[in-house]
């Protein structure tokens, strides 16, 4: 099954089957190549599997091309409709059979860099967008062609942001959990108050929105194909922005006959990550929508700060790829510390500036700086006992150290990973993996209760350490819980501080 753009840009885009292809065009296309150039009917289309890429086909009479003449490889291809559609792309297949007295070849390739906005796009006044596998919430009433739940509104620093889950996400969602892969579960719009929007303000808020949207959701799920509108509804630009802006790398090769080629090494890697599935724990389960707009405004406020951008992505990147398991459950405790590590950091440069203990900071083990940065924020750094493996393990495997908690756990098992002499080797192999797995949502916990500290948080979220507690889901919400924190964030206290304690 296949949808057409313009299906894309209603209010409710319906899919009856993940991973359908998405036909972006049907035009006259015109392949070129040095010289040789064709022409025919064609189409772009999206599709999901194995990774999300932009591929294009079409046919064409390429009888007239001298032998080995193919335009196999590196080529362009534009619209003879529309000459702002120009693209780079890799021809890698190209099929010829004869139909009637003439030989119909069809070329198949890959858009390596699709490109679909002028070079000065103008001023547009909404932005239509399309979120993959996103979180399901309750949300307020939407009435199109169905009636029902679904809607969230985002306001911050006069933009307005709506998002509605689609009439079939149930289905989707129950699709997905099967058999993974992609659906498009729920469509975006994005205003400002004064009417108008700027391209370099639009290509911001798309960004600021993918990171916190990933942060919502445990998994990347942010912003794609994009449409600039004007005030009547006529679309002015739009982005094909699901794969990599970067190129194919090139490699010389031999065809089947013994001609030279150019294949590539390597396909589009995700510039906008995706992540193919829809399960896993999430914080947000069973909070109110009220609650996830005050985490947006807390999460723009650091956003809006040029500072703190760069870290901040690099921080949920990693919470990400830790909360996915990436590499297996020992490579996301790696991550998870390394996200814990450069939160500290980020807080110690803004909150410790001039102050004695700074200049210690970088010389104390990881375990101190988490340590410390918890203990500002206010969120315990004991094991709870709802993981109770964990806990015994470092009673018994910790039992001469002076901390037995939480980051003392993390980093002890972190360190055997990365420091894989036999001694740390045989401790990881006598290290149950329900403790590994139980120091990992240990560690995933802590980053997320930092962000939503930093992010001025102060309502409820799910317990992800919740699930090791005997008979957790027998009924009820119980994960639900409040932050552990009831103050807003306020400077750093260095009375008593641990860092400047040289015995410790």
């Amino acid at each position: 099954m296949s949808l057409t753009l313009d299906q894309a840009l209603k209010p409710v885009y319906t899919m009856n089957n993940p991973n359908s292809s998405v036909i972006l065009l049907k035009d006259k296309l015109k392949l070129i190549q040095n010289r040789i150039t064709c022409e025919g009917d064609g189409q772009i289309q999206l599709k999901w599997k194995p990774s999300p890429s932009i591929s294009f086909r079409m046919e064409c009479d390429i009888s007239h091309f001298k032998h080995g003449e193919w335009p196999l490889g590196p080529a362009k291809l534009e619209s003879t409709e529309n000459r702002t559609l120009r693209f780079e792309v890799f021809v890698i297949e190209i099929n010829s059979e004869r139909k009637d007295n003439h030989i119909s070849t069809e070329i198949l390739g890959d858009i390596a860099y699709p490109r679909t906005i002028p070079e000065k796009p103008i001023e547009c006044s909404e932005v239509k967008f399309h979120l993959v596998n996103f979180i399901s919430y309750p949300g307020s009433v939407i009435v199109d062609s169905s009636i029902r739940t679904g809607r969230l509104f985002l306001f911050c620093n006069d933009f307005e942001v709506k998002i509605d889950r689609n009439n079939n996400a149930d289905k989707l969602y129950k699709t997905l959990k099967k058999i993974g892969g992609y659906a498009i579960t729920h469509t975006g719009s994005l205003k400002h108050k004064s009417g108008t929007l700027e391209f370099e303000d639009v290509k911001n808020q798309l960004d600021a929105l993918y990171y916190f949207f990933a942060f919502l959701s445990g998994r990347w799920c942010g912003p794609v194909l994009s449409v600039g509108l004007s005030t009547d509804g006529i679309e002015i630009w739009k982005t094909w922005d699901v794969i990599t802006e970067e190129w194919y790398a090139i490699l010389d090769d031999l065809d089947a006959d013994g001609n030279k080629v150019e294949r590539p090494v390597s396909g589009a890697g995700d510039r906008l990550r995706l992540t193919p599935r829809v399960s896993g724990w999430t914080w947000t389960t069973g909070v109110e929508v009220s609650e996830l707009m005050d985490a947006f405004v807390g999460f723009m406020k650091k956003w809006d700060d040029k500072t703190l951008r760069e870290p901040l992505r690099t921080a949920i990147s990693l919470y990400i790829e830790s909360n996915q398991a990436s590499g297996g459950t020992e490579s996301a405790i790696v991550l998870s510390q390394s996200a814990l590590e450069l939160l500290a950091s980020l807080h110690a440069d803004e909150h410790l500036k001039g102050r004695p203990c700074k200049n210690r900071f970088d010389d104390i083990g990881a375990d101190k700086r988490i340590r410390w940065l918890l203990e500002d924020l206010a969120i315990p750094v004991d094991i709870p006992s709802d993981a109770k493996e964990i806990k015994n393990y470092c009673d018994i495997k910790l039992r001469d150290q002076e901390y037995k908690d939480g980051p003392k756990a993390i980093a002890f098992l972190r360190n055997g990973i990365i420091h894989p002499s036999r001694k740390h080797t045989r401790r990881l192999h006598d290290t149950e993996d329900k403790i590994k797995l139980q120091a990992l949502s240990l560690g995933i916990w802590y980053v997320e209760m930092i962000l939503l500290r930093l992010f001025d948080y102060k309502g409820h979220y799910a317990n992800r350490l919740w699930r090791f507690r005997d008979n957790s889901f027998r009924g009820g919400m119980g994960f639900l819980q409040q932050v552990p924190w009831g103050t807003s964030l306020l400077d750093s206290e260095c009375d008593n501080c641990p860092i400047l304690d040289k015995n410790k």
